[in-house]
């Protein structure tokens, strides 16, 4: 589909849930990527840590990864075709959606979507009704598009999920100015959230965000001066 203009590679930090619902969305959403990309290559990421971290799986799979643009998706979001032709433009970065574009999907929906329907859908023809709901936070992450020699690595202190897409968010400003964002919907599918793994690493991230990042988010100097501390990306 975008073979001429660009050599992609999606990157999908991922690895297999105990969770059945979890796996179930994951492999549709596989499937639908590659429908919507055909022509790109896709890494399948997992940071190797026994706690499972996103953010170092990213930067494991934009390592790996031989595109010179890269699109880094989560396993678990719907999105269109539209989308895809929007997010890879000649920006420095890119946040595929606004805040108020961003949204959730009920259980039963996703449910529909899983088991009636194959990933050709058309978004726009889909009749999801009043069955969403608006992200309550503003995104920094779900799904971003680069050149791959703009890509800042993530913090590799941040484990789980949790203040990593912030973090790199201030990062990718402080070095290349504020993000594109399209004006297309992207949908979080919904499925279990369970609290006794991984996810409780968010709560520890928020301390270590809080202390060493937030004094400087307004601090393009700052930033810059601690990304080439860290070794996270060579001004």
């Amino acid at each position: 589909m975008f073979r001429k203009k660009y050599n992609i590679s999606v990157i999908i930090p991922w690895r297999k849930s105990q969770q059945r619902d979890r796996n179930m969305i994951a492999d549709w959403c596989f499937q639908r990527y590659k429908f919507l990309l055909p022509d790109a290559e896709f890494i399948y990421s997992d940071s190797g840590d026994e706690i499972f971290s996103r953010g170092k799986s990213i930067n494991k799979g934009v390592e790996e990864c031989n595109g010179d643009y890269i699109i880094i998706t989560d396993a678990d979001y719907l999105f269109s075709e539209a989308m895809v032709k929007e997010i890879i433009n000649k920006q420095p970065w890119t946040v595929a959606v606004k805040q108020n574009n961003y949204f959730y999907l009920n259980g039963a929906i996703t449910n529909l979507l899983l088991v009636k329907h194959s990933p050709e859908i058309n978004i726009k023809e889909f009749n999801f009704g009043n069955n969403i709901s608006s992200c309550p936070f503003y995104v920094y992450g779900g799904v971003m598009a680069m050149p791959k020699e703009n890509f800042i690595k993530f913090d590799p202190f941040l484990e789980g999920y949790g203040y990593e897409d912030n973090v790199w968010s201030y990062t990718m400003n402080a070095v290349f100015g504020k993000e594109h964002r399209t004006n297309q919907k992207m949908y979080h599918m919904c499925h279990l959230r369970i609290t006794n793994n991984y996810m409780k690493k968010s709560y520890d991230n928020k301390a270590y965000h809080d202390k060493v990042w937030l004094p400087i988010v307004h601090n393009k100097k700052a930033i810059k001066k601690l990304i080439i501390e860290k070794g996270l990306y060579s001004l």
